[in-house]
């Protein structure tokens, strides 16, 4: 029954909080952010959920005795080294784009994955061609032209369908 009360009085005192933004003029919260907003203010001042009951980061900040974040002192900035090496490590956006192959090829690609597979890195296609491009970038123009000379010429575009 105190959690019935607690409830209905977190949920009256969300509806306050909306009805001051509105009497202000600033945008209303949502209800579910007010809830919470008020939830917080209601009872022992922890942070409480709809149900009355603390959160858990709550429970877990008073058994450790953290303090609250912007009671934190600013701590100093990292060397301009570990920035770099950080940025470097950043994950690029990956760029889409389709390609026509034989079928050849493609069974190659899948014998490939296998092989993969078996020597016990499970790895996807477009692995698979990224590492391709990354040989190849490293062989001598000599060896590219030989190779390049070696495929199969395809007609551009896509193929028809039913082929």
């Amino acid at each position: 029954m105190a959690t019935t009360r607690a409830a209905s009085a977190v949920g009256a005192a969300a509806a306050t909080t909306r009805r001051a933004a509105a009497k202000a003029g600033a945008a209303a919260p949502s209800k579910r952010s007010a809830t919470k907003a008020a939830a917080g203010k209601a009872g022992t001042g922890t942070a409480v959920s709809s149900t009355g009951a603390p959160n858990k980061a709550t429970l877990k900040k008073a058994a450790t005795g953290a303090t609250p974040a912007s009671a934190k002192p600013a701590s100093r900035k990292a060397p301009a080294v570990a920035s770099a090496a950080k940025a470097s490590r950043k994950r690029q956006k990956p760029v889409r784009d389709s390609y026509t192959m034989p079928r050849e090829d493609y069974t190659m690609l899948i014998a490939l994955k296998d092989r993969a597979q078996t020597a016990g890195r499970p790895a996807r296609k477009s692995e698979l061609l990224r590492a391709g491009l990354h040989a190849l970038a490293a062989l001598d123009d000599a060896q590219l032209r030989v190779l390049l000379d070696g495929l199969v010429v395809l007609e551009k575009g896509r193929p028809r369908k039913g082929s």
